[in-house]
């Protein structure tokens, strides 16, 4: 859909902020990039103002303040989004708009238009009459991708203004140069274009809206509405599915004869069939095809139709409305997505030689369609792969893997699978290169051991050249038949005498050959063979208590773990955060009828359970414990606290600060309560609980200061003070700064000084306040604080 065009004006905030402000707009705009939600927050004002971003420790961004010379008469209450929360506040004689970002977010100034100021300044600028913040909950911000910030070297201004291009203007029928003085739709046309090709469908409805209403007359009019519609359509099609309708419908009746009517007669048929009246869009279809017949767009329509049709069980009429458009369009690219979809279809439906015939026209016409999409189009290799197609999934991911990226997943994983089809298809040779090119661009990899064990199975290799006489002999054999039945004997003979010998490491390293075998009997003798020495092998990283090598063993070489080797196994995989195999290795020993070690393997599966976060699960544990013991906490030490952050993980506030109140008796100096104590923080926030909110906070400062760790610092701190100033607690939020023992630099020591300013100029110690304003000015680092402190001292 397009961006919800909602002002921002908080009910009476209008009339205040116009009639005193002059200028003040705030407009909140949403949207949706790949299915996630993004909203695009824009201030603007006739005078430039400066907003300033404040972050966290983890460099977030929490809080962006603006500021306006000119005061509303009234000043207007919070206002909330899903994205933001907004608050007003006057800071001497300045008016402040405070934004609380609730996702992700970032703030940008936006450079006025080039025709007003052809110069871009390498530096963002500090003040600007329009500011955007933009919200999002995908990794990057929506349609910006990673941004980067990069400030060594030498940045330089940006001159535009000779780049100019001269322009003729609008022409007429004869196309002779218009000269119109008031009248730039040619030039608000080209803007639109350019908006809508770089993905900016927003702006371009919005410029397209207000260029129609302006140019009504213009000969450009009818492309002002198409590309409102077309903007429409590709911001949601569902979403927006009335406006697109209303004015489609009007350009068609408006502009019966225009060139692109076959497009907009499209859109309506498009927006039709996605919200389900498959009669109306038919109508419109049938319109497209009929009316416009070997129009571009009505090919595109034959296809939008075939997947309406295939859509609804009509196989047959949708196969032959995608035939119609194959051998009816004239463009390149719209015979090439007809010929896709019949591949398609045709996959879906399982008649794999048909697919097949129309992947290939399409390969030798047009390649390129294929490879503009890597993703999408290794998914079909991989399907005609798996449909023993190897020749042409091979073809596609061999020239596919030249465009890709090589640092991507993807690369990695079809340079995996196109050896595999190698070997899948008998040529061991383009196997073998493969395989090793995939190993010398992956060494470790996610399919580095599988690409070596394939190689092992493809090659024989001389791994002792050293041995005795018998050991010469197996290997002279070994390399005499090849893969063959013989040397798949001599292999398994000589593993067995250097189990003998107590090689037992030799004989692990054959497991890649063992699994390459053929022959069923020979490799079963082979497998006993690998799992006694794996075993040998398992015992002696158990008695020296060598955990990676132990899992390695039994993950790898499948030995069969003994009743004796659970405890040891359990700590090992707890000791990996492997917790779903802990968890099963507990679970099996809970059968048990020992008293004593039902409850120890009760809290070995308490601890494995929270490992995996299943906190509810984990208090059901925790229960079980207390009742087989009457001591839990005594035979089972994690018990409490295992037991505190399940209560935190299944959010069961009440009960988890009855368990803190307790603990922080019992445990009043254990440095781990600073954890819980955050965690039941951010409950309790959600709760709106303020009192156990101070209470938590005043629990951890008290901690930190009495371990001399602050981990949580100057978070917390700044938490507490902010809640003391909520509740009007300003004499104790003031006494807390004047007590804490930190050692702050920088922006954080910027930051106190100015917090404790405000305080004590609460409180009518201005002298105080002054003080603390110049000595945060000076402090070195101090950032945007030390710059508030500065101007600060400007209003005194």
């Amino acid at each position: 859909m397009k961006e919800n065009a909602i002002s921002f004006r908080f009910a009476l905030l209008l009339f205040f902020l116009l009639s005193s402000l002059s200028a003040l707009e705030i407009r909140l705009k949403r949207g949706i990039e790949e299915s996630a939600p993004y909203a695009v927050l824009h201030l603007y004002d006739k005078d430039p103002f400066d907003c300033v971003a404040f972050y966290d420790e983890t460099s977030r961004p929490t809080l962006y303040r603006c500021r306006f010379k000119k005061r509303p008469a009234l000043l207007p209450k919070t206002a909330k989004s899903e994205f933001f929360k907004i608050g007003f506040s006057m800071e001497g004689k300045l008016f402040v708009v405070e934004i609380e970002p609730l996702k992700k977010s970032l703030i940008t100034p936006v450079p006025p238009p080039i025709h007003e100021n052809p110069v871009l300044d390498a530096v963002p600028p500090s003040k600007s009459r329009h500011w955007s913040v933009i919200g999002f909950t995908q990794p990057s911000p929506p349609y910006l991708g990673k941004t980067t910030d990069d400030k060594k070297g030498l940045a330089f201004p940006i001159e535009l203004s000779r780049y100019k291009a001269p322009a003729v203007g609008a022409v007429d029928i004869n196309g002779e140069p218009v000269f119109l003085k008031s009248h730039r739709d040619i030039e608000e046309l080209i803007r639109i274009k350019e908006a809508f090709a770089s993905g900016r469908y927003a702006k371009a409805y919005d410029m397209a809206t207000e260029a129609y209403s302006r140019y009504k007359n213009s000969i450009f009019a009818s492309d002002f509405l198409r590309y409102r519609i077309k903007a429409l359509v590709e911001e949601g099609i569902k979403e927006n599915a009335d406006e697109i309708i209303k004015l489609g419908k009007f350009f068609i009746k408006r502009y019966a004869s225009d060139e692109y009517l076959p497009e907009v007669l499209l859109l309506l048929a498009r927006v039709y069939s996605a919200t389900g009246f498959v009669s109306d869009a038919n109508y419109f279809y049938d319109r497209l095809i009929h009316e416009h017949e070997g129009n571009r767009f009505a090919n595109l329509g034959l296809i939008y139709l075939g997947d309406e049709l295939y859509m609804n069980g009509k196989v047959k009429a949708a196969m032959q409305s995608y035939m119609d458009a194959l051998y009816s369009a004239k463009e390149l690219d719209v015979a090439s997505l007809a010929a896709y979809k019949l591949a398609l279809r045709y996959l879906e439906r399982g008649e794999t030689d048909k697919a097949v015939t129309y992947l290939k026209k399409l390969w030798e016409k047009n390649p390129d369609y294929l490879l503009k999409n890597p993703e999408e189009t290794f998914h079909l290799a991989e399907r005609l792969a798996a449909r023993k197609r190897l020749d042409l999934a091979i073809a596609i991911t061999e020239v596919l893997l030249k465009k890709m990226n090589k640092q991507s997943d993807l690369y990695e994983k079809a340079l995996y699978e196109l050896a595999g089809w190698y070997d899948e298809k008998g040529s061991i040779r383009g196997a073998v290169r493969w395989y090793e090119r995939y190993l010398k661009a992956f060494p470790y990899g996610d399919y580095s051991d599988k690409a070596k064990e394939k190689l092992d199975a493809l090659f024989v290799v001389d791994n002792d050249a050293n041995a005795t006489a018998a050991l010469r002999r197996y290997d002279e054999l070994i390399k005499t038949y090849g893969n063959g039945p013989i040397a798949e004997k001599a292999i398994v003979a000589k593993m067995r005498l250097l189990l003998e010998k107590g090689a037992t490491r030799k004989v692990l390293s054959f497991a890649g050959k063992v699994a390459a075998m053929k022959e069923k009997e020979t490799k079963t003798k082979a497998e006993a063979l690998l799992k006694e020495a794996a075993r040998k092998e398992f015992e002696s990283a158990k008695r020296s208590g060598a955990c990676e090598k132990a899992l390695r063993l039994v993950t790898r070489y499948g030995v069969e773990p003994q009743k004796a080797d659970d405890a040891f196994l359990y700590a090992c995989e707890m000791r990996f955060a492997r917790y779903e195999q802990a968890l099963s290795m507990a679970r099996r020993e809970l059968e048990t009828d020992d008293p004593k070690a039902k409850a120890l393997w009760t809290c070995r599966a308490m601890k494995a359970l929270a490992g995996l976060e299943r906190w509810r699960e984990a208090l059901e544990a925790a229960d079980d414990l207390a009742a087989l013991s009457q001591n839990p906490a005594e035979l089972c030490p994690a018990y409490p606290w295992v037991r505190a952050k399940a209560l935190a993980g299944a959010g069961r506030y009440a009960a988890l600060m009855t368990q803190l109140h307790a603990m922080a008796k019992a445990y009043s100096d254990d440095m781990r309560l600073a954890d819980l104590y955050r965690q039941a923080y951010t409950l309790a926030k959600k709760e709106g609980d303020d009192a156990n909110r101070r209470w938590l906070l005043e629990r951890l400062i008290a901690l930190q200061n009495r371990t001399k760790s602050h981990p949580y610092s100057p978070w917390a701190e700044f938490e507490l003070i902010r809640l003391l100033k909520q509740a009007g607690k300003v004499k104790e939020a003031l006494a807390l700064m004047q007590k804490s023992p930190l050692k702050l630099t920088g922006a954080h020591k910027a930051r106190w000084l100015y917090e404790k300013a405000l305080l004590e100029a609460r409180l009518g110690q201005g002298a105080a306040a002054k003080a603390d304003y110049k000595a945060c000015a000076k402090v070195k680092n101090g950032g945007d604080w030390a710059n508030l402190c500065k101007q600060s001292l400007t209003l005194q």
